[in-house]
């Protein structure tokens, strides 16, 4: 049922375009979001070639997910307020401000990041607060297409290549090998030597399950409790399961 659900939604879409308010608030929506991607096209390119990287292979997905997300959780237009119209400059104001400091002292992963509540504001901006209700949390997940500053890759990846290669050497001990640990690498008997490089650390499978967990946590419709667990457990979950 899940493609006969997205055609009815299209197709209820359309028709609500007929409306002038609807037609003008997307009209002015895809306006903003051009000019938007012209502006951050360098920012967008590197995030593009990123997903050439394993660590961030899933990076192409989320955004076609986030547009699904979008047509799925749609709905009318109710009339705009002059608070939303402000709070949505506000924040598409402070995004492009945030984004002159970082090209100040060069940021680039900051500068690729300001897209997002930038992008929030154009809808806010366009379509009030009922539009951002529903379209704040598919908006806050592009986050997701961009690889992470490389100073938090390092800080990351690090601790989870000493504790992969701690675990993997306590399993080879139990399960009855002549296994010791140096530093990152394993020597077995009779001079083998197993290497836990940075694509052996979990990154990959970090980043794609908090994705998930996230995509859950928007999509299932679940108690608060269950919402919090769901996001609690992510990060240990995808440790355990590297």
């Amino acid at each position: 049922g899940l493609l006969a659900g997205l055609r009815r939604r299209f197709s209820s879409f359309l028709a609500d375009l007929q409306k002038p308010d609807e037609a003008t608030a997307w009209a002015t929506i895809g306006m903003l979001s051009a000019l938007l991607i012209y502006s951050y096209w360098p920012g967008l390119l590197n995030a593009r070639s990123s997903w050439d990287n394993p660590q961030y292979q899933h990076g192409w997905i989320v955004p076609a997910i986030n547009l699904l997300l979008l047509l799925w959780r749609r709905q009318p237009i109710t009339p705009v307020t002059l608070s939303a119209r402000l709070a949505g400059v506000a924040l598409l104001a402070g995004s492009l401000g945030l984004r002159l400091v970082a090209a100040q002292f060069r940021i680039v992963t900051i500068d690729m990041y300001t897209f997002v509540p930038a992008l929030a504001g154009v809808f806010l901006l366009a379509g009030g607060w009922s539009m951002f209700r529903w379209a704040w949390a598919p908006i806050a997940m592009t986050i997701f297409m961009y690889p992470l500053p490389d100073e938090a890759q390092r800080y990351i990846t690090g601790p989870l290549q000493t504790f992969n290669t701690t675990v993997a050497t306590f399993l080879l001990q139990t399960i009855g090998f002549d296994a010791v640990q140096e530093g990152n690498l394993i020597r077995l008997g009779h001079g083998h030597v197993m290497n836990v490089v940075d694509a052996c650390a979990g990154l990959k499978m970090l980043t794609i399950f908090v994705w998930l967990c996230a995509l859950v946590i928007v999509v299932a419709g679940l108690e608060w409790w269950e919402n919090v667990v769901i996001a609690v457990s992510a990060i240990p979950i995808a440790v355990m399961a590297n």
